[in-house]
């Protein structure tokens, strides 16, 4: 009974906090042979965001270099600015979004069963959030084509942005290169 009580609390927890996850999507050309990528370089991220100084901006880039090449350090590949095989870049936008929210009476649905405006008891609130986005695109330098690609998404409440950027960053990179 305990062990099923502390399985419902995790379950509970966890769909509490679906605001909290990083969602991430990916996909690639099936055709390409991942396994004859050795070396990777970098192409400047942009930012779609107005809110972002200049100076996150440039902090933000440092982290998406530094983390994607502990990834993929890990799993053999090596950086060479000069003769890569792939070339990686993103794309990261933020943007705030108003969600509102009503609660009518039910104890007096009105005529027919119908709510009707100015009949009390409105209630009307609203939350602001920022709604993050990443997207990552790996390139084969010399065909000049895309091969792989990851779309990640979260909520970002207060200062929690950073955290989130390098959550995505992960998310996205523990299954590259895919599985062949």
């Amino acid at each position: 009974m305990k062990n099923i009580l502390v399985s419902l609390s995790l379950v509970l927890l966890l769909a509490g906090c679906k605001g909290l996850a990083v969602t991430t999507t990916q996909d690639y050309k099936s055709e390409t042979n991942f396994k004859a990528y050795k070396t990777f370089a970098f192409y400047p991220g942009k930012f779609v965001t107005d809110t972002v100084s200049e100076a996150r901006k440039a902090e933000a880039q440092k982290i998406f270099i530094e983390d994607v090449t502990g990834y993929l350090s890990k799993k053999g590949m090596s950086y060479d600015e000069k003769n890569p095989d792939i070339v990686i870049t993103f794309v990261a936008g933020a943007k705030t979004v108003t969600e509102v929210q009503s609660h009518t009476p039910s104890e007096d649905p009105g005529r027919y069963g119908q709510w009707k405006p100015g009949q009390g008891g409105e209630d009307f609130w609203k939350q602001e959030y920022r709604e993050g986005t990443l997207v990552i695109g790996v390139y084969d330098f010399k065909a000049r084509e895309f091969v792989w690609g990851a779309y990640s998404s979260t909520t970002i409440y207060g200062t929690e942005g950073g955290k989130k950027f390098k959550a995505a960053i992960k998310k996205s990179f523990n299954r590259f290169p895919p599985n062949q």
